[in-house]
């Protein structure tokens, strides 16, 4: 599991910025462009496929 801030954190390393606040969820963009959504709360615990999901999305391996 991971949290959220962590994810954030390790997003922010590999240069996705944030956008826009969403309903549920912040918007992020990559370095490239892309757009990837990551929940909002910071202290939520991700499942770890979710957050390999999303640091796929966001092209970091």
């Amino acid at each position: 599991m991971v949290k959220v801030s962590e994810l954030k954190r390790l997003l922010k390393q590999y240069g996705c910025v944030f956008y826009r606040h969403g309903g549920e969820h912040d918007v992020w963009k990559t370095a490239d462009g892309r757009k990837i959504r990551i929940p909002r709360h910071d202290a939520a615990e991700l499942p770890t496929g979710t957050a390999k999901k999303i640091l796929k999305d966001a092209g970091i391996e």
